[in-house]
């Protein structure tokens, strides 16, 4: 925990969770003066950290895309699997031809690059697709409709854009966006996502 740089002081759970799972996740914002923006995840919903590590000493990356391998993963499910891992590889099965970079995010992504129980069977199943072409309304939504029809989780989608990271849910329902970016929040025209 000395490597991390905080603007606040660590709480306890920081430590304890950093002892259980050494990992960090990294967070939308800028990178400074050769600090990666990364957050602490807690055993509960609301316990999250902001805080920098520095980047040269960085040992390993597991990105969202490479957990679409289940070989990969460093969690092992040898009776039943929670309900998002279910769904996620139902999911699998069905993006496998479809061109995209795509992965787990959230507690899902964080229990299978780490190894730590962090689901619940109330969970959402977070995902991050990357579209850096065009990706038309009814296209997404197509998707997103075959997505939430195989899953037995709430589904939330995230479009990562050249812009930023839009709802893929809102993206597919409003002339208006949220773009999530490094800098902050946008409103923008869905549209002019490509643009």
């Amino acid at each position: 925990m000395e490597d991390l740089v905080a603007d606040l002081p660590f709480p306890d759970w920081a430590g304890e969770s950093l002892l259980r799972a050494p990992f960090v996740v990294v967070r939308r914002a800028e990178v400074k003066n050769g600090l990666i923006p990364v957050g602490i995840r807690g055993p509960q919903r609301g316990q999250r950290m902001a805080c920098w590590f520095p980047e040269k000493l960085v040992e390993e990356i597991i990105t969202p895309f490479s957990l679409t391998d289940d070989k990969n993963w460093k969690a092992a499910y040898t009776t039943s699997a929670p309900a998002t891992i279910k769904s996620l590889q139902k999911i699998i099965s069905l993006m496998q031809n479809m061109g995209y970079q795509w992965g787990p995010t959230g507690s899902t992504g964080f229990e299978l690059a780490t190894g730590m129980p962090t689901l619940k069977e109330s969970s959402d199943l977070d995902l991050i697709i990357e579209v850096p072409e065009i990706l038309s309304v009814k296209t997404a939504k197509l998707l997103l409709d075959r997505m939430e029809d195989i899953s037995t989780v709430r589904l939330d989608v995230q479009l990562n854009t050249a812009l930023g990271g839009v709802s893929m849910k809102e993206y597919t329902t409003s002339a208006k966006v949220l773009i999530k970016t490094a800098t902050g929040p946008v409103l923008q025209e869905a549209q002019s996502l490509w643009n």
